[in-house]
């Protein structure tokens, strides 16, 4: 606490734990606080127990107001919830694109997603049977892109993490902003940016000090110890979530001409159907496995505006076996079914009814149930169509796609949007518009809901970010 930091950065996630790990490579000092520990060092997909037996590290940070529905509550780790997400890592469609400042948009399409697909080392290649699938499902349905899902993977097939030297990469598995900050601690004599950077945990914030445009302090609890503690930066940035961010912005009582601070907590809609695709089938065996994407193609006049993950087989990515004895023993259920999911996402526009506000004990949300299927008759065309072509039993085909009514933590995003003064709290570069050395990079600044996965795009803003404050501050 004696010293002035050039950044420090309020939570370790996804937008965090990049931003903060750019940083010190650029050789500011950097300085971390994360109220969690760490529970787990890498994604929880690199770990060889199936996910269902983890203990998510969840806090219950709020409380629902009568009628509100926000499920899932927070992660409290090193890493955030980037140690537990699905690795998926779409880019935004176009029609997402339309709700974004144009220097956004033409950052992320002129080399900010592809700095962030590097990051993430987005999987170029599949296997075998994928490839074969996707061309027989792009026959039966030319109206739509067929691609593989993005997802970002360590493994030697990607093209795009080949190293000088190296005929492939080792395989290090899922992408964590756990992984990335303790890769980079952990040798601090390397051009790492290793000892640029201090990593508190156990350090809930719990407000911020200003004087003027400037914020001077940032206040925090030290669980481990029982004290009060107080650190000083020239720049500060919350990435503490969607539902944290703005409750530290609201007990900061921080300037906000648009007064949305807290407003416009929003999730995207999905719509779902698990089902069984029987052994005689001839489109797939017990030993294959698909990710497939789904995109309508406009070029052939399909206006569509959602995506479709076709999931094939899914014991395959839950657990890793590292035991050949234990692998070769899930394979031997040959007369069983093959469990698979068809998901739809759908984007949508931040409900202004929806809120985050201080409570006593915990702060509490209003987040209204979603009620509209969007895009309903549609989805259902493509789903049939796809099950059929699967040869699954018609009583299958026939059931609709459930909707969901309830949000998650997720991908909720919009309570410290971006807009112009005093229609947003952020401006275009992330910065509070009522302060000269506040930024926010966390959901909370999106100003509409995606129609899939946000990481991919908070991981290119959290570079983004970094090279504005690097210009900023200076080394």
């Amino acid at each position: 606490t004696d010293q002035e930091y050039d950044v420090i950065v309020i939570g370790s996630g996804m937008g965090g734990g990049i931003l903060a790990d750019q940083l010190s490579d650029f050789g500011l000092s950097v300085l971390v606080l994360e109220a969690g520990s760490v529970h787990f060092p890498s994604h929880i997909g690199n770990t060889p127990i199936p996910a269902s037996e983890v203990d998510v590290r969840k806090s219950v940070a709020y409380d629902n107001a009568p009628g509100s529905v926000l499920k899932k509550d927070v992660h409290l780790n090193l890493g955030g919830r980037s140690i537990y997400w699905s690795s998926v890592i779409p880019r935004m469609n176009d029609w997402d694109l339309e709700h974004w400042d144009k220097d956004i948009v033409v950052y992320l399409k002129k080399g900010g997603y592809r700095k962030a697909e590097k990051l993430f080392r987005m999987r170029t290649e599949y296997n075998s049977y994928e490839k074969v699938l996707r061309g027989r499902i792009r026959e039966i349905l030319p109206e739509y892109k067929v691609e593989h899902l993005p997802r970002s993977y360590h493994q030697e097939m990607s093209w795009i993490t080949e190293r000088r030297g190296n005929s492939d990469e080792r395989p290090t598995g899922w992408f964590s902003t756990a992984a990335l900050l303790l890769n980079s601690v952990s040798f601090p004599d390397k051009k790492t940016g290793g000892e640029n950077i201090t990593i508190n945990l156990n350090h809930l914030v719990t407000g911020l000090e200003w004087d003027g445009r400037k914020v001077t302090g940032v206040i925090c609890q030290d669980l481990i110890n029982h004290k009060e503690r107080i650190y000083r930066g020239k720049v500060v940035v919350l990435a503490a979530g969607a539902t944290e961010s703005p409750c530290i912005a609201l007990r900061s009582k921080l300037n906000d001409k648009s007064d949305k601070i807290g407003r416009g907590l929003t999730d995207h809609q999905d719509a779902k159907l698990d089902f069984e695709i029987p052994r005689k089938s001839l489109s797939i065996t017990s030993i294959d496995q698909a990710k497939i994407f789904l995109l309508p193609n406009p070029d052939v006049g399909n206006d569509n505006k959602f995506s479709c993950e076709l999931a094939l087989n899914h014991r395959f990515w839950e657990p890793r076996y590292d035991d050949d004895d234990l692998y070769e023993e899930s394979l031997v259920d040959d007369d069983a079914p093959i469990k698979s999911t068809i998901k739809f996402l759908f984007p949508k526009p931040l409900n202004e009814s929806n809120w985050i506000k201080l409570g006593e004990p915990r702060p509490i949300v209003n987040v209204e149930p979603m009620q509209n299927h969007p895009s309903e008759e549609q989805a259902n065309e493509l789903k049939e169509k796809v099950l059929n072509f699967l040869g699954v039993a018609s009583s299958e085909v026939a059931k609709p796609l459930k909707y969901r009514e309830e949000s998650e933590t997720y991908h909720t995003g919009g309570s410290l949007r971006i807009g112009e003064h005093g229609k947003g709290v952020v401006d275009k570069h992330l910065k509070f518009h009522e302060y000269d050395n506040l930024y926010c990079c966390d959901l909370s600044i999106f100003p509409h809901i995606p129609t899939a996965n946000p990481s991919l795009t908070l991981g290119a803003l959290a570079l983004r970010l970094a090279e504005d404050i690097k210009g900023l501050v200076g080394t």
